[in-house]
């Protein structure tokens, strides 16, 4: 129980300061990036599966800093890699698949040679596993292929290396549809999204 507590207070921490995150001034946001990312790496590495809240104030801080944040990938990587790699924490793994796509925009030309050739094989290895997964929540799917599309505008004509284990990957999401009695309304959103990240 009162790790449980704990859990909630450092969620609701990461949450207030994702919102000062999007509404300080650039220079405040500069100055004190690196005690924000040393809390966040804290909380993340306390237990990354349960601190959802942590990884979107992270995206806000990428979405602030851009190229700049680049610095923070060698310790951020490792924890990202666990988010993705456990989709059975669907909402955590598709909060890391989002910050992925927000650090891949970002970084833009300059995210191939912050990663290595071993770090986008191994992310890109993930992300086409969690296309093919049949068992996976079906709300993890549209944030992959978005994602899939930012990598690809962000590695150029590295991307080429992946491009038909990729174009495979939308090709079997294209396919995707619902049981011919499923009516649940979320999940004709959730198909119809996924259909448009396809495109």
């Amino acid at each position: 129980e009162q790790r449980t507590v704990h859990l909630e207070i450092m969620g609701l921490i990461c949450g207030t300061l994702q919102a000062l995150i999007t509404k300080l001034e650039l220079s405040h946001i500069t100055h004190h990036s690196d005690d924000l990312m040393m809390l966040f790496i804290n909380v993340l590495k306390y237990d990354v599966i349960l601190c959802e809240d942590a990884i979107y104030a992270v995206e806000a801080l990428v979405s602030r800093l851009e190229a700049t944040f680049s610095k923070y990938i060698v310790s951020l990587a490792p924890i990202l890699m666990i988010g993705l790699n456990n989709p059975e924490a669907h909402y955590v793994c598709s909060a890391c698949i989002g910050l992925l796509g927000a650090i891949a925009r970002a970084l833009n030309e300059t995210f191939f040679h912050t990663f290595t050739q071993e770090g986008c094989d191994a992310l890109m290895k993930i992300l086409l596993e969690l296309s093919q997964n049949q068992e996976i929540d079906i709300s993890i799917k549209p944030h992959i292929m978005s994602c899939i599309g930012d990598l690809g505008f962000a590695l150029d004509t590295q991307f080429d290396r992946y491009i038909n284990f990729a174009l495979d990957a939308l090709r079997q999401a294209s396919e995707s549809e619902l049981d011919d009695d499923d009516d649940d309304e979320e999940n004709i959103v959730i198909l119809n999204s996924l259909r448009e990240n396809i495109l």
